[in-house]
């Protein structure tokens, strides 16, 4: 077992790491007592560090219950004894297993040695140790100030005494650049200021070595106010005078060679064809300059690698050390690259011969950190893996760079620099067209640049998928691109691939990843391609795969980690339309059909269960159809709130088409037809669409193979509403009169009021008015002869409105007051801010304007708390017209513009026009002018 505090703090069985302690504190308290094996340290001293000299009032207990969750950790392991000696704790474990203790042992034995080429080897090696900082991840400042002094001036003065060991061999040149950077950071140490004075001589810059004199001297006066010490003065003037004993030494007694260092240039070549990503490339740049590790992610296929080698292309002159390359084959039909053979490899490329090769990866990765040391060096580590791949890879030096691409997610890497991660999406469209145009050529892609757009999305902007169809199409230079996409779309992933070439292909990228997998993560993700929509929330996933949401999350992590989904919003995610079709794909060959079958059962239970509850939020009062409600596999994700009901079904809304369509599809007409009801009061309150519009025609379609005239009855009413609301009035009367007929027929009374309203509203706005007042007085008499008076209002607010158009402004009046209190009675918050609307409607007719404005501001507000935004449009235009009888005609158009742009936002194309022309009467033809945003009222 062994310890690793010069750095984060590690543990490490072989070449196995061991997880202990998660708790910070304590594992703050193994590396305290790490620091001093064998010794007593008293409890009061402990808490004093682990609390940064400010412990608790309870700071006795809480260390007690500290060292018995340590002891807990460490009981599993050999070798090591955490034990209690009256008020003090000691840690038995053998000092050489600790890293610490390891490094001062390898600094004495350096001293000890009177050849300066072995004095330098031990030196590197102890030097190598070091990761980072002590106990880097989890001590603070103070902590490390308090118990890390001795060992951060052994590291300095190892330092020192290495390149003391590097000068006596004649190697001074390659000393410069690291003695620059330490003097940089360590400035007053006046040995490290002679040392690299001595380096510069003896490369020949007698004048950069008397420069760097004449800055020490300054700094030493005008900070500390004090002269340079007596060995550096004399340095300076046998500098100046050039004295023959600072000389180089011809060959040092017991030294190597005097060789330069091998400096490996391995990077591939970069690829020829490359676009955009300029931002990605500049962050590159950015932390290239100094010392970093920087991490680049995405799935698979999304140019990781042609990135990293594009830049490190054009910044290969900045690593005047060298550049080293390795394929960790993290994914990749062949073996995973374990650390100590990548360590052997980047050994070799540095020019370590074979006898200074540790096998095990600890003692190797130290002699790597020796290897590297201070060098200026790009290292490029591509298809890793995991973090626990990487960590013994990473150097310590304060000059090189680490670049690392993987398609999972790499987090607590430790770095002697900054730390940088790049995730990568797909390209955006003007790129993406323009790697397609550089293999096919402008001609081709102007043929038909409809098919050149389709073939781009097809890809889905992958940077892989996008070459290999290019590749394809190129070596068949007659074949039209539609012709390739029809191809495509018969044949699925096959497309994406290159004959004779088994790397370029998209499927093989994919199915690496998914091999990674284990077998619970790897059937969620399959299972996630029955997904109807661009995204699934949790709880949908949660009951697609059978599990707890806990369950489900954990392994949505897993997916997430490895780039095969994306979390676009929280708690819901997506995946990339060529991992969906690989995920269905990987469903139709390794999810046997009967398991298929019960997790797409599993699925659409779980969303009627939802839209029911939903639909019982947002129309409680419907009863049009008598749905029943299913037990969800998983119960609704949002609480029971109208609110949230809404917010949900918002989330959704981008899916719901495809959602119904694919119950269609599958034969599931029964809840293909009960989704589209359970979702007509959301679109209602929301606004309907071109959306809205093709889920009524699947789910008309799936009622009428059922042979539910009731269910037809019930989304023909739908449907008309939202043929209405397209302003195509001819279809919406198809819809509503047909409806009407089939409630009359089934003798649903109840249903037939609400029909004949809807039908109504479409006759007066036709201006038909006498037949509008004919349904709604009819509409008013049946739902009155039900007892139901919880829906009358709804009625009268649109019988009101009609007699208001009529003038019959008394008998308007008497029918909007009634509407308005039989809302206000219920609760009914879309029904009062409608009926508010049209009592405003009715004073500003009568000349009423100030009363008028103060009930269209308060039906505002109240639409606005019942989240009825279709219906704002209308009271916003109204809102309009108000302030221009009052004259304020700022305030109106400010009013109008936002009626214009809310009928936008709803594809309400019609009213938004209708709005335009008003606004261009009032502004002579200049509807955007500077007029003022009006601020509401009350």
């Amino acid at each position: 077992m062994d310890f690793f505090v010069l750095g984060p703090l590690v543990v490490r069985d072989g070449d196995e790491p061991v997880r202990l302690c998660p708790r910070r504190r304590e594992r703050c308290l193994l590396g305290l007592l790490l620091l001093e094996p064998g010794r007593l340290m008293a409890a009061d001293r402990l808490a004093d560090l682990l609390w940064d000299g400010e412990p608790p009032v309870r700071a006795e207990a809480m260390l007690r219950s500290h060292v018995s969750r340590l002891r807990g950790s460490l009981s599993a392991l050999t070798d090591v004894r955490l034990r209690r000696q009256g008020s003090a704790y000691v840690l038995e474990v053998a000092p050489d297993r600790v890293d610490a203790h390891r490094f001062t042992a390898l600094v004495r034995t350096a001293a000890q040695v009177a050849g300066p080429d072995r004095r330098s080897r031990i030196l590197r090696e102890a030097l190598g140790l070091w990761r980072g900082n002590l106990l880097t991840d989890i001590a603070s400042d103070r902590l490390r100030d308090r118990v890390g002094e001795g060992l951060t001036e052994a590291r300095l003065g190892a330092a020192e005494d290495l390149f003391a060991a590097e000068l006596a061999c004649g190697r001074h040149d390659q000393a410069v650049p690291a003695l620059t950077d330490l003097v940089a950071d360590h400035p007053y140490r006046e040995r490290l200021v002679s040392l690299l004075m001595l380096a510069l001589y003896r490369s020949g810059r007698q004048t950069d070595a008397l420069e760097v004199y004449r800055r020490a001297l300054a700094r030493l006066a005008g900070d500390l106010g004090i002269a340079p010490g007596p060995g550096l003065r004399r340095l300076h003037e046998a500098v100046l005078c050039r004295d023959p004993e600072i000389d180089p030494p011809l060959a040092a007694s017991g030294s190597a060679p005097l060789a330069s260092p091998v400096v490996p240039a391995q990077l591939p070549a970069a690829p020829r064809h490359f676009f955009g990503r300029e931002g990605d490339l500049a962050a590159l740049a950015e932390a290239g300059a100094g010392a970093a590790v920087v991490t680049v992610e995405g799935t698979a296929g999304v140019g990781k690698t042609a990135l990293v080698l594009r830049w490190a292309a054009a910044a290969r002159s900045q690593f005047t050390d060298g550049q080293l390359f390795v394929d960790l084959r993290g994914f990749s039909a062949e073996a995973l690259l374990p650390p100590a053979e990548v360590l052997a490899k980047l050994l070799r490329a540095l020019g370590v011969p074979v006898a200074d090769r540790p096998a095990d990866t600890a003692t190797a990765a130290a002699r790597f950190r020796a290897a590297v040391g201070w060098r200026r060096m790009l290292i490029l580590l591509d298809n890793a893996a995991g973090v626990e791949q990487i960590r013994p890879l990473l150097p310590a030096g304060p000059r090189c760079v680490v670049v690392i691409t993987s398609r999972n997610r790499l987090a607590d890497l430790p770095a002697a620099g900054k730390t940088v991660r790049i995730t990568l999406g797909p390209l955006p469209v003007t790129d993406a067209m323009g790697l397609l145009r550089a293999f096919l050529g402008t001609e081709r892609m102007d043929q038909d640049p409809g098919a050149a757009n389709a073939l781009s999305r097809a890809c889905g902007h992958l940077p892989l998928a996008l070459r290999i169809a290019a590749a394809n199409l190129a070596d068949d230079p007659g074949r039209p691109i539609a012709s390739y996409l029809q191809e495509a779309a018969a044949t699925g992933l096959s497309a994406w691939s290159v004959d004779g070439d088994p790397h370029a292909a998209v499927r093989r990228a994919f199915d690496l990843s998914y091999a990674k997998l284990a077998p619970p993560a790897a059937r969620l993700f399959r299972l996630s391609g029955l997904g109807p929509g661009p995204a699934l929330s949790m709880t949908a996933a949660a009951a697609l795969a059978g599990r707890s949401v806990d369950e489900t999350q954990a392994l949505m992590r897993v997916l997430a980690y490895a780039h095969l989904v994306e979390e676009g919003q929280p708690g819901r995610y997506g995946m990339h339309d060529l991992i969906a079709l690989h995920a269905r794909e990987r469903l139709s060959t390794d999810e046997p059909a009967a398991h298929r079958e019960a997790a797409r059962a599993r699925l659409y239970g779980w969303y009627l269960g939802v839209l029911h509850a939903a639909h019982a939020l947002l129309a409680p009062h419907r009863r049009t159809l008598p749905v029943t409600p299913p037990d969800p596999p998983v119960p609704p994700e949002f609480p029971v709130t109208w609110e949230s009901a809404l917010t949900f079904l918002d989330a959704e809304r981008p899916g719901l088409v495809a959602l119904v369509r694919s119950a269609a599809a599958a034969a599931l007409d029964e809840p293909a037809w009960q989704l589209a009801y359970l979702l007509g009061p959301y679109f209602q309150l929301r606004g309907d669409g071109p959306d809205s519009l093709e889920i009524y025609r699947i789910g008309l379609g799936a009622a009428q193979r059922v042979g539910s005239p009731p269910a037809q009855a019930a989304l023909h009413n739908s449907a008309g509403i939202a043929y209405a609301t397209a302003h195509r009035l001819t279809k919406a009367a198809e819809h509503l009169s047909r409806a009407v007929a089939l409630f009359r027929e089934g003798g649903q009374a109840d249903a037939e009021a609400g029909a004949l309203t809807n039908l109504g509203r479409l006759l007066a706005e036709q201006n038909r008015l006498p037949e509008a007042r004919a349904a709604f007085e009819r509409a008013v008499r049946l739902r009155t002869s039900s007892g139901d008076t919880a829906r009358l209002g709804f009625i009268l607010n649109n019988l009101g409105g009609t007699l208001t158009a009529m003038g019959e402004t008394g008998q308007a009046d008497r029918c909007l007051r009634l509407a308005l209190a039989l809302h206000r009675r219920t609760g009914d918050l879309a029904g009062e801010g409608n009926t508010l609307d049209t009592i405003g409607a009715l004073q500003l007719k009568t000349g009423a304007v100030e009363e008028a404005l103060v009930s269209l501001h308060t039906a505002l507000d109240v639409l606005r708390a019942a989240g009825y935004r279709e219906a704002e449009g209308v009271t916003l235009a109204n809102l309009g017209r108000a302030y221009l009888r009052r004259g304020d005609s700022t305030a109106a158009i400010g009013y109008l513009r936002r009626a214009a742009d809310h009928y936008d936002e709803a594809s309400d194309w019609h009213r938004a026009e209708q709005i335009r022309h008003e606004l261009s009467a009032l502004t002579g033809g200049c509807p955007r002018d500077d007029a003022g945003e009006p601020e509401d009222l009350g």
